[in-house]
């Protein structure tokens, strides 16, 4: 959701590609709010298959996120026409243990809701391949333990005793 751009960061001084919301989804407050989730989520990752996030701001009414600029070919390039390796690392990925990115702290945390202590446990995970939807879990969950996606709320802390909503907590899923 957005459109890339390669810019100069002034006060970094250095290049940097800038994805900027369209004016169009802009306008809309739940579309603004998944825009910054995305930076949130990439931003709380360390990985070297993950940019970087230098900034995310609002100018003049044009929302952006300042991120790493990585050389080489476009996406259009690299995926152009039929490309059997996407097939297989797809099927490949079908069983692994994923969670919402959102849920997902600095340092590779997450927070497990301890359903027999009614409070939440933090824990530190091994990721594997991630996107702006879902985090792969190479270690550190079991499949159907129940990680907390509202992690910005006041109150969500590791040890805090907690009452499930209605949605409830997402559970780790291959």
């Amino acid at each position: 959701m957005g459109e890339v751009y390669r810019a100069r960061h002034l006060k970094l001084g250095r290049d940097v590609a800038i994805k900027v919301l369209p004016s169009d989804l802009a306008s809309d407050p739940q579309r603004r709010h998944r825009f910054e989730r995305e930076a949130r989520a990439a931003s709380a990752l360390n990985h070297p298959n993950i940019v970087t996030i230098h900034d995310i701001d609002e100018h003049d009414g044009i929302h952006y996120i300042a991120m790493e600029l990585v050389e080489g070919r476009t996406l259009r390039e690299l995926l152009a026409g039929y490309s059997a390796d996407v097939e297989i690392i797809l099927k490949a990925s079908e069983r692994v243990l994923r969670v919402p990115t959102e849920a997902v702290l600095e340092g590779y945390r997450v927070l497990v809701y301890r359903e027999t202590e009614g409070r939440l446990e933090e824990r530190k995970i091994q990721a594997g391949l991630s996107n702006w939807q879902f985090t792969e879990v190479v270690s550190g969950l079991q499949a159907g333990e129940r990680v907390v996606v509202s992690v910005g709320r006041e109150g969500i802390r590791a040890g805090a005793y907690v009452v499930p909503e209605n949605s409830g907590p997402q559970r780790a899923r291959p």
